[in-house]
């Protein structure tokens, strides 16, 4: 098959680092031509806009909605995102329409892919997936009322125009399925653990980042994501850690990320008094977060019960597992489906930072249980893997090119 992804984003961004892009590189290695068309980022300053990686031809085409320099995220003014979008759109169009791929792949349902594709089924009746992979109009990183309705709007009708969707959570299934769309048209298609990524990471250079860090001796429980509010709720992780803190004095905050609320986060916790026990790493390169997490000796997922939350799977929890690393979230969505029985994780309340603290104090404290959690986990990563979450819908793909 001949496979052309349609991304809004860089291949550093979150969905596609995790998602993505491990699932075009899967399908490269099982002999099929795949080809990633993507947005960037920092567009401008991208030095390097087509190459080829792991098998998967890649081009960057044009800007993101925001632009990412250094540890923070912006957004442009309206006029400007107007712009930014229309000449996007239009690049991604043109690649759309030049393809000979069999299938176009739309990497979530936003406006600039989702027309590009939609524009060469129309006028050359390319089969179309859609990778639903996020409930963003609930979110609220919005501009306005205007922009909002424009996501839900396509959100809400992109569904009902492609040729087949691949999903991540029930909750997203459930949304489709309220929506009017057939079940044979919907693919569960949960996250998978991106094992080449992932490889063992030598003691000696995790432990060279300790001291870099200046954690020697310290406990240390990890964030590691992007530093966005509302869906991160990392608040509740800086409340929960005082009370940690409290218990276990050797104890230290590690968080590894940018995002918009980064400096605001900053100065949360420089308020509470206890910023030698909090370290902000910032944002850091793909290839050094393997390291990161076999730094941390538990790693937290903070999470309210709503349905940001409920549409999310969390790719710390997948990338916790194959680290080797213990896991603590809330029992919202499908984590607790995925964490398996027994459980590869500990779930707390969600919203409530005092359960969050009662089960990251469990971690630390207790290290027969931390052993278990660290085998439970590696177990499930091999049940989560991408060669086995890929099979069905690799199976749906081969179904449509052969008609």
């Amino acid at each position: 098959m001949k496979i052309l992804f349609l991304v809004t984003q860089d291949l550093e961004s979150p969905s596609c680092l995790g998602r993505f892009f491990p699932l075009a590189r899967y399908l490269a290695q099982l002999g099929h031509e795949v080809n990633l068309v993507a947005l960037h980022s920092d567009f401008s300053f991208s030095a390097e806009n087509q190459f080829t990686r792991q098998g998967v031809a890649v081009s960057y085409v044009g800007q993101m909605h925001v632009r990412k320099r250094g540890d923070g995220k912006t957004y442009f003014s309206t006029p400007s995102l107007i712009f930014v979008s229309l000449k996007s759109t239009l690049a991604l169009t043109r690649a759309a329409l030049r393809t000979d791929a069999d299938i176009l792949y739309v990497c979530k349902p936003h406006p600039m892919n989702s027309l590009a594709a939609l524009a060469a089924r129309m006028l050359q009746r390319k089969t179309v997936f859609l990778d639903y992979d996020d409930y963003e109009a609930g979110i609220g990183h919005f501009q306005g009322a205007w922009q909002k309705a424009v996501i839900k709007f396509f959100e809400n009708g992109i569904p009902r125009r492609v040729d087949h969707i691949s999903t991540h959570t029930f909750f997203l299934r459930d949304r489709l399925l309220a929506l009017g769309i057939p079940a044979q048209k919907i693919t569960y298609l949960p996250g998978g653990v991106d094992v080449d990524r992932f490889e063992p990471v030598e003691p000696v250079q995790v432990e060279q980042l300790r001291k870099d860090l200046g954690l020697e001796g310290r406990k240390i429980v990890a964030f590691i994501g992007s530093l966005s509010l509302p869906s991160h709720p990392v608040e509740i992780l800086l409340q929960a850690f005082d009370i940690v803190h409290a218990q276990v004095p050797e104890s230290a905050l590690l968080l590894v990320g940018g995002g918009d609320q980064y400096e605001t986060l900053q100065k949360q916790a420089q308020s509470s008094g206890k910023t030698d026990n909090d370290y902000f790493a910032g944002r850091v390169s793909p290839a050094e977060i393997p390291a990161y997490y076999r730094l941390a000796d538990v790693v937290v997922d903070p999470v309210h019960d709503d349905e940001i939350a409920r549409g999310r799977l969390p790719l710390k929890m997948l990338e916790s597992w194959i680290s080797e690393v213990p896991f603590v979230s809330a029992d919202v969505g499908d984590r607790k489906k995925l964490l398996g029985e027994p459980p590869a994780g500990l779930l707390a309340r969600a919203g409530d930072a005092s359960d969050l603290a009662r089960c990251i104090q469990k971690v630390l404290m207790d290290n027969a249980l931390a052993d278990e959690l660290r085998k439970r986990g590696v177990k499930q990563a091999g049940v989560f893997s991408w060669k086995n979450v890929t099979q069905e819908i690799i199976s749906v793909m081969e179904r449509y090119t052969q008609k």
